[in-house]
């Protein structure tokens, strides 16, 4: 079967247009020739409905044709002789008008299709949440499992940058959601109660790590490029927010898998804790956790409308974090120097306890960046 294309302009379809010599009305006429791979405009006419064909292919193009005088003119041209002939108010022209026309003409139609594509974007920036919404539906949430999968950038950037920024927007909270739940295995890890336990739920954090990883990349690569389209200076600063959020959420992974990683070498030591101290890990983590479900609760705000309560919780909770670090800080110091436990037990101990912080910083990073985003929102609104 012969591979095939047909081209028409809608416009020769619902338009009348007529002959600038003789004013009769012109008829379509087509235009066919084949195309070889290797012509300059192969590939173009060789993709149907997104899929590539294979071999020569029999393009038809139309073209406008004078019934009466036979004149043959190409679409585009015969747009700017109809712009001129309804200047004009007449269709029969003689060179000396279509010479003298014509750079006004074209000018007026390059106006027009400015002035429609502004109105289009407007009233596509009027109407994202609505659309985001839909795409929502199209594209809904799975529940999450230990592989790699993008839930709403996985099908590419959408029909305006404002839109890809939305998506990505809802990418970054099941980013954050992911993070968290790697946490949550590596604490499961400092209770595992054998070495097989331990060694299946080490694996699962190596695993989170690695997707925690490749979706940084994937996220980060989809904002950049729905930066180069066309943004206002708000969504501008989104895109930086939210490429930095981005890498301070994949800093909390890093740090989860450190935890971990710490967690195994308490392990292989054959060292075990006091139950001071394993109360006092305990201790950190329920901060660790309050930390960031309040990081969730400002990721889920829009940063337009984002309120200041859960900012505030966020930041007395990074205070009780530091403050408990340098309490456990001096008193590991005074029982090392009292022989109360050994100094190769209080390593990974206070490595535990400087994980929990370090994960603390990264949080508040996060939540200080939506913050500084909310402040320049509503200045630029002002």
């Amino acid at each position: 079967m012969k591979n095939k294309s047909i081209s028409i302009p809608i416009g020769m379809v619902t338009k009348k247009f007529y002959c600038h010599k003789c004013g009769e009305q012109l008829c379509k006429y087509p235009n066919t020739r084949t195309v070889k791979p290797g012509d300059p405009d192969y590939r173009k006419h060789s993709k149907i409905n997104h899929l590539h064909m294979v071999g020569d292919v029999e393009v038809t193009e139309y073209d406008l044709r004078c019934p009466a005088c036979e004149n043959i003119i190409k679409y585009d041209e015969q747009r700017v002789v109809g712009k001129i002939q309804k200047q004009l108010s007449k269709n029969i022209l003689s060179d000396e008008e279509l010479l003298d026309n014509r750079g006004k003409a074209e000018d007026l139609m390059n106006r027009n299709a400015k002035i429609f594509k502004a109105i289009f974007i407007a009233v596509a920036l009027a109407f994202v949440g609505l659309i985001a919404k839909s795409v929502t539906l199209i594209i809904p949430h799975k529940a999450s499992d230990d592989e790699f999968r993008l839930t709403y950038i996985s099908r590419g950037m959408l029909s305006t940058s404002e839109l890809s920024i939305v998506q990505a927007d809802k990418e970054i909270l099941e980013f954050a959601k992911r993070n968290i739940k790697m946490f949550n295995i590596a604490k499961s890890l400092f209770n595992a109660k054998n070495g097989e336990e331990a060694t299946k739920i080490y694996e699962r954090v190596e695993k989170y790590e690695g997707i925690s990883d490749r979706m940084e990349v994937e996220i980060a690569k989809y904002l950049t490029k729905a930066a180069e389209g066309r943004l206002s200076n708000v969504s501008k600063k989104n895109v930086h927010a939210l490429l930095r959020v981005v890498s301070e959420i994949e800093s909390i992974g890093d740090s989860s898998f450190n935890l971990a990683k710490t967690i195994m070498r308490k392990r292989n030591d054959g060292k075990e804790y006091s139950p001071e101290m394993t109360k006092r890990v305990e201790n950190m983590f329920v901060l660790v956790d309050q930390a960031l479900e309040e990081m969730m609760q400002v990721l889920n705000e829009n940063m337009a409308d984002m309120t200041m309560s859960n900012i505030r919780a966020s930041l007395k909770i990074e205070d009780d974090i530091n403050a408990l670090r340098n309490e456990y800080k001096m008193l590991n110091a005074t029982e090392v120097k009292e022989q109360k436990y050994p100094y190769e037990v209080s390593v990974t101990y206070m490595d535990m306890i400087g994980e929990c912080e370090k994960i603390g910083d990264y949080i508040i990073n996060v939540v200080e960046q939506y913050q500084e985003t909310r402040n320049k929102v509503t200045e630029e609104k002002q």
